[in-house]
């Protein structure tokens, strides 16, 4: 992927000097999700889903968080979970189903 690709500011200034094809610049932002389009819901991505569908063995934590390597696939993502996730393992934030509720109530009464 080109730079103005990944990059939402350099391709809005590739595209305001010409140097970028606009349908590549509009397909950004399509892809990106942040176009004005009239889509019916809103976009409330899952930290947890997203990270099971796309590392779903749990690769990526089992390298870069060590003390969480020796869990499950099924609950690699959802160490909290379970009763072998080390005892100062840090808590979630927040619980994502209830903020997502909050956040979806708030845009509703926009």
């Amino acid at each position: 992927m080109s730079l103005a690709g990944r990059s939402p500011g350099f391709a809005a200034t590739c595209a305001w000097r010409g140097e970028l094809a606009w349908r590549e610049f509009f397909g950004h932002v399509l892809v990106a999700g942040v176009g004005s389009d009239a889509a019916p819901y809103f976009r409330i991505f899952n930290p947890t889903l997203q990270a099971r569908k796309f590392d779903p063995h749990g690769t990526y934590v089992r390298r870069w968080v060590p003390e969480l390597a020796h869990l499950p696939d099924e609950l690699i993502h959802e160490p909290w979970r379970s009763p072998e996730a080390p005892k100062d393992y840090p808590p979630p934030i927040l619980d994502h189903a209830e903020a997502r509720a909050r956040t979806l109530a708030r845009y509703r009464s926009v």
